[in-house]
């Protein structure tokens, strides 16, 4: 764990910044923005794209849950830790 409190390279520095605000952001900005675009007529596309959006992010959860636990365990510890 130390090298994540303590990035040896800046490379591994900028790696851990870039995910924890896409972590962040698809957390706490993604779900209101999209509801934002859906309900406000000015921006909003039509009803297919918002269905198709919401069958990727979906199938997307999904994955996040089953695939720890169909594949073997010594390929997804490192997301488990």
């Amino acid at each position: 764990m130390d090298a994540v409190a303590h990035p040896p390279t800046v490379l591994l520095a900028v790696n851990i910044f870039v995910f924890a605000g896409a972590f962040w952001f698809g957390l706490f900005v993604a779900g209101p923005v999209w509801i934002i675009l859906l309900f406000y007529p000015p921006v909003r596309r039509n009803i297919c794209s918002h269905v198709l959006q919401a069958v990727s992010l979906a199938i997307g959860v999904f994955a996040l849950y089953w695939v720890p636990i169909v594949v073997d365990p010594k390929y997804v510890t490192w997301f488990l830790d």
